[in-house]
């Protein structure tokens, strides 16, 4: 998929933790249009000194029918991450380069196994939750391996297999 390239500020509607260290940023679009499953950078240009620090990217979390662009990140020491976990609702933050093709828009029922672990289990999640509104078949076991037991989003993922 190609790439955005425009810079566009998000505004932060609100926080919350999903489990352990994990926090989820949700914020309003924006007027960005995404397909589930892709990525885009953020800066904070306060966060660092240098470019590299002021800049992350992040897998969209949530679903283009939430209507919002949530980002699920584990909170480590890293100086972006505690820029972002420091930001009040009604701040803003920039993005850029939405893309990839990290997606699937297939409508078959082939069957696909889905692997993830750790924090990298949120494109899943914004994927999954697409398809589920949209009624696409989900042939699709999901092996998440992490290193504690704290599986973020497990509520969710639980309540999509038993349906």
């Amino acid at each position: 998929m190609e790439q955005e390239k425009s810079i566009v500020a998000l505004k932060l509607s609100n926080s919350y933790d999903e489990i352990d260290n994990v926090r989820t940023f949700v914020f309003e679009t924006g007027g960005l249009n995404w397909v589930a499953g892709q990525s885009q950078g953020y800066i904070l240009t306060h966060a660092g000194g240098t470019e590299k620090e002021n800049q992350h990217w992040f897998t969209i979390s949530s679903a283009p029918i939430e209507g919002t662009i949530n980002i699920s990140t584990r909170i480590s020491d890293s100086v972006f991450k505690q820029a972002l976990n420091a930001l009040q609702p009604g701040d803003e933050i920039s993005a850029h380069s939405l893309g990839g093709d990290f997606v699937w828009e297939e409508a078959d029922s082939a069957p696909v196994i889905l692997v993830a672990a750790g924090i990298g289990v949120t494109p899943f999640r914004s994927i999954l939750l697409k398809r589920t509104a949209q009624g696409k078949p989900l042939n699709a076991p999901l092996l998440f391996f992490n290193r504690t037991g704290s599986v973020p989003f497990a509520q969710y993922l639980q309540q999509i297999s038993q349906e």
